[in-house]
């Protein structure tokens, strides 16, 4: 930040709600004899033209010259001699005109100037403009043809001659850069030629540079290009279109071609036919290897280029030429070599370039926080913050006062101002006090630090007074099977639960346009997932009804269905509530004849006498679909299979509290482990524990796991997933390389098709035909792979919830220790293994 703040010496508002850009100001003289006192001209999008003349310290109304509304917005101002009646002559760029005025003094009996526009020429654009560049385009060097002979070439060396001393003392040309990239080039009123950059796509800036009669630009592929102004002029226009400017052009032509034939036949042996013949007329062919537009030099920028100046910046005698990026400021040499670069910490957004003595100039930038910067080549040598932040900046002299600073925003803030050393008003006081206190200042510490941790103290969680409430009623039984969809495969009805849910405001006003949001685990299907409930009282509850069908098949990852409640209070504050509900048992798996032969065991220890399962799958029972006419061989064994899944058995000591629980699948486990414990957990505590029970047990009931933790199930697990996503990864691969081939032998057959003597395809149908099989064969392995990756991460999501499940019985982990741990080691899986993979290894290690 800038320890100075530069002081205001005269500032306006241009109008009200304008807009203005870089090219909106010009400042200079309208009389050329007088060079005293300089104008400031300004020119909004909103078309309005305004010019002032500052007279002394502080706006005063006699200060404003002119203010007249123009037709169309204006782009870009320059002032200079554009005509042959000499003095200095406004150009005005408007999106599909050229504008040259003239500014003509007037006073009035009380002596007060004032200024009258005057219309000079005005030329129509084909093509809408985009910015423009004034100069003695051409300067003093002509172009002489190879192919003529030696007398021809004295006459049009000749002629070159004398247009180029008409050029330097006569008007200046100015060339028009439209949208589109057409450069036309206009002197003294008259199109005189048109070109378009070639690869163009959206206009850069424009420079001209005298010394090297060169038209600069930076492409919009951040590449600075100089083409030569003889280039350009001999280079073949893209397209010959006849106008009524063409033909008076070739009329002239023809007249200036008998005029020089008829000088060469006095002169010499030959007739003035064969001069004529020697001469190309306009839009005519007469040259067999035609002349294309290219650059004189090139050199990548790598940013957009907000404005380009010449000047001597770096003490060379050549002219620099002086780039300023988004980030960088870059000066070349006239050959497009690297002088200078400097990267800025900040971001600029103008510029310009004055004298300081001799051939020594200095460079002002302005950045976007509204500093200005001066630089003498890389050194910063002052710096001063201003009120606003300019989108064009000069440098000029007014009332006598050289190095005023002329800044213009883009809402038409015009600020004279100079670098004074008045520092800003936010400044550091420092003050020298007393010795410090140190046994004080521990005390007030001590009393500060006491307050803040009563403030702080842990408390319980403030409930705010109107909430929404929850509240979910979930049946223990399935849905009759009678309305139920079948399973093709199985040819049994698929499971469903209705679930009502309750909504109630506990506030006293009414809540409308509830929106409620169910997320289901996967394999189950909502009927709706989006439910809007119009009206929500605190007296009477609002039910919803909810239904779930099973139309997965394996394992799930979780068997819980949260709903979230959208609403907004009576205060206008948005909020939400949330809630997770338990799903039955009976909606995954079902009960089947005991089976004794498994893969995977885990046996879980208790301190209570084991009670009979069928007391703790009384539902599963309920719903079976089998003969239990003996109830006693299921007491101590019980087998579930889950919807076209594996099969989990629970065996129990008739001795000892312990449980077994195996099957062929180690990730199915876990959904009956989680409901065996927490079955047991409710039998012993709440439910079947009567008060003489408690007398004889003193010992709470505790659930412990004394084997090892099967971490190397894990790991398989997660190999697979990584493998299965590895394999997408390729076929995702495989598949953009046949589509791309498939574009590239479509484009050769499209080239053969358009020929106008088409040749042989050369079995290019057959490749075609071959790639589209193959592309129709991998998205088919894709999908199918697509389909593996998710069934490899619903397994790894189970793997994880058995894996939390022993980890807590085998340490004897309290519920909160299992929260952190399941925060860290989450069991949800969603295409990533980075957070999974991670905390595994943390874990073994």
């Amino acid at each position: 930040m800038s320890l100075y703040k530069a002081r205001e010496w005269w500032s306006t508002s241009c109008g009200h709600e304008e807009e203005y850009e870089t090219r909106s100001l010009v400042i200079g003289s309208i009389d050329s004899s007088s060079s005293e006192q300089g104008n400031i001209i300004t020119g909004s999008l909103q078309g309005v033209l305004r010019v002032y003349q500052p007279h002394g310290q502080g706006f005063s109304v006699e200060d404003l010259l002119l203010e007249v509304q123009l037709p169309a917005p204006v782009l870009q101002l320059e002032l200079g001699t554009f005509t042959s009646l000499g003095g200095h002559q406004l150009a005005v760029l408007h999106p599909r005109k050229l504008v040259t005025y003239n500014l003509s003094s007037l006073a009035s009996s009380q002596g007060t100037a004032g200024l009258q526009l005057n219309k000079l020429s005005e030329q129509v654009l084909d093509r809408s403009a985009a910015n423009m560049v004034c100069g003695n385009f051409g300067g003093s060097k002509g172009t002489t043809p190879h192919s003529a002979p030696h007398t021809l070439l004295a006459v049009q060396a000749e002629l070159c001659n004398s247009s180029a001393m008409h050029h330097s003392a006569g008007a200046l040309q100015i060339c028009v850069q439209s949208m589109d990239g057409q450069l036309s080039f206009y002197e003294r009123e008259t199109l005189a030629f048109s070109r378009f950059l070639p690869q163009f796509l959206l206009p850069g800036p424009l420079c001209y540079s005298q010394a090297l009669d060169c038209i600069i630009t930076c492409s919009s592929a951040y590449e600075v290009e100089c083409y030569k102004y003889q280039t350009l002029a001999a280079a073949q226009a893209a397209a010959t279109k006849t106008t009524g400017a063409t033909i008076v052009s070739a009329l002239g032509f023809r007249i200036c071609v008998h005029y020089i034939a008829s000088m060469v036949a006095r002169h010499c042996t030959c007739t003035a036919e064969s001069v004529k013949r020697l001469l190309p007329l306009p839009g005519a062919d007469t040259n067999s290897k035609c002349k294309q537009l290219h650059t004189e030099w090139k050199w990548v920028f790598g940013e957009m280029a907000w404005d380009i100046q010449i000047s001597s910046f770096t003490g060379s005698e050549e002219s620099d030429i002086v780039l300023l990026g988004e980030h960088t400021l870059v000066v070349l040499n006239s050959q497009g070599q690297l002088c200078l670069q400097k990267r800025f910490d900040y971001q600029p957004v103008a510029f310009t370039m004055y004298n300081v003595s001799g051939n020594r100039n200095n460079l002002l930038v302005a950045a976007a926080t509204g500093q200005m910067m001066v630089y003498s080549h890389k050194r910063v040598v002052w710096a001063a913050k201003g009120d606003t932040c300019p989108v064009a900046v000069k440098v000029a002299t007014f009332a006598g006062l050289q190095g005023l600073i002329l800044t213009l925003d883009d809402a038409g803030k015009l600020v004279l101002s100079y670098m004074g050393t008045d520092p800003p008003m936010q400044s550091v006081d420092v003050r020298h006090s007393a010795e410090v206190d140190f046994a004080a200042l521990d005390s007030e510490y001590r009393e500060v630090a006491g307050h803040i941790q009563a403030l702080g103290a842990p408390s319980e969680a403030v409930v705010p007074q109107e909430q929404l409430l929850i509240t979910a009623q979930v049946p223990s039984l399935l849905d009759r099977s009678e309305d139920l969809p079948q399973d093709m495969l199985s040819g049994s009805a698929f499971s469903a639960v209705t679930v009502h849910l309750y909504l109630r405001h506990s506030g006293a006003a009414s809540l409308t346009d509830v929106t409620l949001s169910l997320d289901a685990p996967p394999g189950l299907h909502l009927d709706q997932d989006c439910i809007t409930v119009p009206h929500v009282s605190s007296t009477d509850s609002s039910a919803v009804i909810v239904r779930l069908q099973g139309r997965g098949s394996g394992v799930p990852s979780d068997n819980t269905l949260t709903a979230v409640a959208t609403y907004t209070s009576s205060s206008g504050e948005p909020r939400t509530t949330s809630t997770k509900v338990a799903l039955p048992l009976s909606l995954f798996c079902q009960l089947v004849a005991p089976q004794q032969a498994a893969v995977f065991k885990v046996t879980l220890d208790t301190n209570q006498p084991p009670p009979q399962l069928v007391d703790l799958f009384q539902d599963m029972v309920a719903q079976a679909q089998m003969d239990l006419q003996q109830p006693g061989q299921y007491a101590n064994v019980m087998s579930f299979k889950y919807m076209r899944g594996p099969v989990v058995t629970i065996l129990v000591s008739k001795s000892a509290g312990r449980y077994r629980i195996q099957s062929d699948s180690f990730e199915a486990m876990w959904l009956i482990v989680q409901e065996l414990c927490q079955r047991l957990r409710h039998f012993f505590i709440t439910a079947e524990s009567s008060e003489q029970e408690r007398a004889g047990s003193q010992e709470d009931f505790a659930i412990t796991f004394k084997e090892a933790v099967p971490l190397e199930e894990l790991w398989a697990s997660i190999e697979k997933h990584w493998q299965a996503r590895q394999a997408v990864a390729a076929s995702q691969a495989a598949l953009s390389d046949r589509a791309q081939q498939q574009r590239a032998v479509q484009k050769r057959l499209l080239m053969r098709f358009k020929d106008r003597q088409p040749g042989s395809l050369a079995h290019l149908e057959l490749l075609l035909a071959e790639t589209f099989d193959q592309l129709i064969d991998l998205g088919s392995q894709q999908e199918q792979q697509q389909v593996e990756v998710e069934t490899a991460g619903s397994q790894l999501a189970a793997t994880v919830q058995l894996i939390l499940q022993l980890v807590r019985y085998s340490f004897g982990m309290s519920l909160e220790d299992v929260n952190v741990l399941t925060a860290h080691l989450s069991p949800q899986v969603h295409g990533s293994l980075l957070g999974i993979s991670t905390l595994c290894m943390c874990t073994s290690s």
